[in-house]
């Protein structure tokens, strides 16, 4: 049974690109209970993407690691749908 560990890895969409760092958007779906409707939360990771094999629109999932750089300590562990026309859609 493969369960997996919230704190350690995430699931987002590639929004940026450069070389062997990839910018992700995290959406973080919640239930108010004062407004009585369900609201999100957008977070942005860098990630670190060793041979450039994101593109644009990519669903990865990132695995928590010890910190390469000031702001990444997100590496890339595999990528779940190959799309690039979906970051197009989304705008």
């Amino acid at each position: 049974m493969n369960i997996i560990n919230i704190t350690k890895y995430r699931i987002g969409l590639v929004i940026n690109k450069t070389q062997k760092t990839v910018k992700i958007q995290f959406k973080m779906f919640f239930f108010n209970k004062l407004l009585k409707k369900k609201t999100f939360k957008t977070k942005y990771y860098q990630v670190h993407d060793p041979f450039n094999i994101c593109t644009f629109g990519d669903i990865i999932l990132i695995k928590k690691i010890s910190p390469i750089s000031t702001l990444k300590s997100w590496k890339l562990s595999t990528i779940l749908i190959k799309e690039k026309n979906l970051y197009l859609k989304e705008l």
